[in-house]
């Protein structure tokens, strides 16, 4: 009978496990270049772990065109037992969601955003590496206000909840230093008319905080550039920091970690780019760390089906193994090259 159960066992470690990554991004439409930089890269990784590995990572990526209730249908309508929903990145598609992960149906992992409600005990079920607007914007003005001596603070956010939520970060902590919003102006998700914005943003502004995605942020700051070239541009930490690289007065206020040349990690990020011929504006860092973060999540559990609650703890365990996301930095590109400003 022991033999019996020895060779079963033995036979039974032969068989690969698999768990599953499910991703609903914006892959179509004016805002497309975000998902496709999240998928390309997050991608880019697990395919070179699948290869290498017995176990294997499922990645499923489906296109919602920025629509709340497609990214809805194709999440509810894909979920595995353990699978992870994977860097959804705009506060309406985690409120369309919201009552599966109060109800532990749902693990999120890495929202691109995280919105202050994610802070409420029920929303365990996110595990979160980014830190939330206030904090974030916060900390940002500590420089640019405290240290630099900037007053005349500006914004253009996206329409909505998510932009809302930044534009009330930004007052708070302005607020808290005697000042006030100097000009603010929203983009309407999925457009690409960006001439009213410019209309609404006071060009004597000494800093513009943007609240968009990266394609639009960029056409919008080289616009109001060429009309003031002194007024400094502050990008939220959902943006790839390479795609401003060019732009001048570009900052961004960036979490993730800068890791050293020898780093083999970076290494690994740096041949699958060439491998895959990949362009850096094109494939989210974040994104690979991420995915890395969830491959190590799965081997913490060997890749078995687990209880949320331990899945979650695992996970949270990983991320303050790594600690990539531990300190905000404002970077700044000079001569091509990153230069760290603030460091929190």
């Amino acid at each position: 009978m022991k033999k019996i159960v020895l060779i079963l066992f033995i036979f039974s470690l032969s068989f690969s496990k698999e768990q599953g990554v499910l991703s609903s991004f914006c892959l179509s439409g004016a805002n497309a270049q975000m998902g496709e930089s999240i998928r390309n890269c997050a991608k880019m990784y697990f395919d070179d772990y699948n290869s290498k590995n017995k176990n294997k990572i499922k990645f499923s990526v489906f296109d919602d065109g920025f629509n709340s209730d497609i990214f809805r249908e194709n999440i509810l309508s894909n979920l595995g037992k353990n699978t992870f929903v994977f860097m959804p990145f705009d506060t309406a598609n985690l409120r369309s969601i919201a009552p599966k992960i109060i109800n532990k149906n749902i693990i999120v992992f890495s929202p691109v955003y995280a919105p202050n409600f994610l802070n409420f005990s029920v929303f365990k079920g996110v595990i979160k590496t980014f830190p939330s607007f206030d904090y974030e914007i916060e900390n940002a003005m500590k420089f640019f206000i405290d240290t630099k001596n900037l007053s005349k603070i500006s914004i253009i956010y996206q329409s909505g909840e998510h932009g809302e939520e930044a534009y009330n970060s930004l007052a708070k902590a302005l607020i808290n230093r005697n000042l006030s919003i100097f000009s603010s102006s929203s983009y309407k998700r999925n457009s690409n008319i960006i001439e009213p914005i410019l209309e609404n943003i006071d060009l004597n502004s000494e800093l513009v905080v943007f609240a968009l995605l990266d394609r639009i942020s960029l056409e919008i700051a080289k616009k109001l550039s060429k009309k003031n070239e002194n007024i400094k541009f502050l990008f939220l930490s959902s943006v790839n920091p390479i795609y401003f690289k060019e732009l001048k007065n570009a900052y961004v206020s960036s979490f993730s970690p800068v890791l050293k040349e020898d780093d083999e990690l970076l290494k690994l990020y740096k041949n699958l780019l060439v491998k895959n011929n990949l362009d850096e504006k094109n494939c989210s860092y974040n994104a690979f760390l991420n995915a890395f973060l969830v491959s190590k999540i799965f081997e913490s559990l060997n890749f078995k089906d687990s209880p949320k609650n331990l899945v979650i703890n695992r996970a949270n365990l990983i991320i303050n193994r790594y600690k990539f996301y531990e300190k905000q930095r404002i970077i700044k590109f000079n001569g091509g090259k990153i230069e760290i400003l603030y460091e929190n």
